[in-house]
């Protein structure tokens, strides 16, 4: 399991192993654990030899380490999506912490490209539901490379698939369309272990178990389009995706050539 130490921005390579006897809570009992936890470079496979062994007790607190931690920075950006909080960088911020990932957000059509949240992006991964948002990207693009020259950058949404050739020309090097919170988390457990080659489909219409989004890391509703009332007044408003593709063909629109027909409805929950 790779995490990044809290003192600094190494990796560290961590083992589960039993207590030295005599070490920690019950007296090394066989079934108290502890991690172990060496420095780790991300161009060899396995830890460097470490002068020093540093064993931190295991408790069911620490259920996310058992688990696997991600240890990936993703940064998501949002260029343009009608003045709405989006939803396509809500549900992958759910998934990607879920699976242990750091996850920031930023919204273009709010915020600028900040270099602090940028810094040490190992992910950017670029949300382009629609046409506007895909040129904005496109004159993001060299910007962020400049501000996260290490990061993998990744475009996915509706107009992803179908600009696949002209994203790659730009150094983009996973295009994602469909359902894509799987294939997010994919992408990051493979860039844990160094490969950068796409091994996911472009497209994916596979059923998922949609959660709840997590919006945490977006600006406030209040910032977004709001409601004029009659009176002149104003109320916030909220986007909530009640679905996800079409059962139609309309040959002007950019759902068919991703879902061809297929359609997909959220839970309510």
């Amino acid at each position: 399991i790779l995490i990044r130490s809290t003192n600094s921005a190494r990796l560290v390579h961590v083992a589960f192993l039993p207590l030295p006897a005599g070490e920690g809570r019950g007296g090394g009992q066989a079934e108290q654990k502890s991690a172990l936890i060496l420095p780790f470079s991300r161009r060899e496979k396995g830890p460097k030899t470490c002068p020093a062994v540093h064993y931190l007790p295991f408790s069911s607190k620490c259920g996310a380490l058992a688990s696997g931690i991600l240890n990936v920075k993703v940064v998501l950006i949002n260029p343009y999506e009608l003045g709405r909080q989006p939803f396509g960088l809500a549900e992958p911020a759910a998934w990607l912490k879920r699976a242990g990932c750091e996850v920031q957000c930023l919204d273009l059509s709010l915020q600028m490209l900040e270099p602090e949240v940028l810094a040490g992006a190992d992910l950017v991964a670029i949300y382009v539901a629609m046409h506007t948002a895909t040129r904005i990207a496109v004159t993001a693009l060299p910007r962020i490379k400049q501000l996260a020259p290490r990061a993998h950058l990744c475009v996915y949404g509706l107009y992803a698939p179908m600009n696949e050739a002209m994203l790659r020309d730009l150094g983009v090097g996973t295009v994602l369309g469909g359902e894509v919170e799987p294939a997010l988390v994919s992408l990051v457990q493979r860039l844990q272990h160094g490969d950068v080659t796409q091994t996911e489909p472009v497209v994916s219409l596979a059923k998922i178990d949609f959660v709840l989004p997590d919006r945490s890391g977006l600006p406030a509703l209040t910032r977004y389009a709001h409601l004029i009332t009659p009176e002149g007044g104003s109320k916030i408003v909220g986007f909530a995706e009640g679905s996800r593709g079409c059962k139609h063909l309309c040959r002007h629109c950019p759902v068919v050539p991703v879902y061809q027909g297929k359609f997909r409805i959220l839970p309510v929950e």
